[in-house]
């Protein structure tokens, strides 16, 4: 077997090998799906997992989270405050722990989630 023909095994079957991952879904602002405005100076998020489909069977779970908090033009360039990795199971009104949030300016958030197989 040749080179290419070992690439080209791998790239084929790899998909069969590699385990999909939670997705959080449900994300929340002070138990708001998409608020306008929110008067709150350390706002709290929430979300769910959701299990792909190969795992749906087996009780999934949340190891560690990340959090990131930006401004939503895209000029302002990078995020206000990142978690870091936090190892916990909270999923629900985790607290932004960021510099003071400018009123009248719009944010927006993402979470990303390990499980307990990393």
């Amino acid at each position: 077997m040749n080179k290419t023909s070992i690439l080209l095994a791998i790239c084929v079957l790899s998909p069969f090998f590699m385990e999909a991952q939670p997705t959080p879904v449900h994300l929340l602002t002070e138990n708001l799906p998409d608020p306008i405005a929110i008067d709150a100076s350390q706002p709290r998020f929430s979300w769910q997992l959701e299990a792909p489909a190969k795992k749906a069977e087996r009780a999934i779970y949340q190891s560690a989270y990340e959090l990131r908090v930006a401004p939503d033009d895209a000029a302002s360039g990078g995020s206000v405050w990142n978690s870091g990795r936090v190892a916990s199971d909270q999923s629900v009104h985790v607290s932004y722990a960021g510099e003071p949030l400018l009123s009248g300016r719009r944010y927006r958030w993402q979470v990303r989630v390990w499980d307990a197989y990393g």
